[in-house]
């Protein structure tokens, strides 16, 4: 069933690349390319990956570019992130409220940042919209 509702998105938005956290992850993405399914990129979720798309994602909610409709959910969830440092300055997202969610908010980032991958140097600065279904 959920693979339908896979289907459908894909063909509604013209998906390009879906991000998925690589650790742990083969045996559904292996079940999704049997499906059909495909465009998958791995993005990890340590510094290295995370840290880019992460501060753009922040410099451009600092523009007012990043548009989410006041959408409850992610708000909610922003609000649960906390940013983890390390010594080269790279941050990632955490979450050290063991019950509470930050997974929109996590994947927005990477999303971003396979969006920021594919993005050619002629692209000018881009705004974000969040989505409901």
């Amino acid at each position: 069933m959920w693979q339908k509702t896979f289907w459908h998105i894909n063909s509604e938005f013209n998906i390009k690349a879906t991000a998925y956290d690589r650790w742990n992850s083969a045996g559904i993405i292996a079940e999704l390319a049997k499906e059909g399914l495909e465009n998958f990129t791995p993005f990890g979720q340590g510094f290295g990956s995370m840290s880019q798309p992460a501060k753009e994602i922040y410099a451009l909610a600092m523009k007012k570019l990043l548009i989410h409709d006041a959408n409850p959910v992610l708000r909610w969830m922003i609000s649960n992130v906390e940013i983890l440092t390390d010594p080269a300055d790279n941050i990632k997202l955490a979450k050290n409220k063991s019950r509470e969610k930050i997974d929109g908010v996590v994947a927005l980032v990477m999303a971003y940042g396979v969006y920021s991958m594919m993005a050619t140097k002629e692209t000018s600065t881009p705004s974000v919209r969040i989505l409901e279904f």
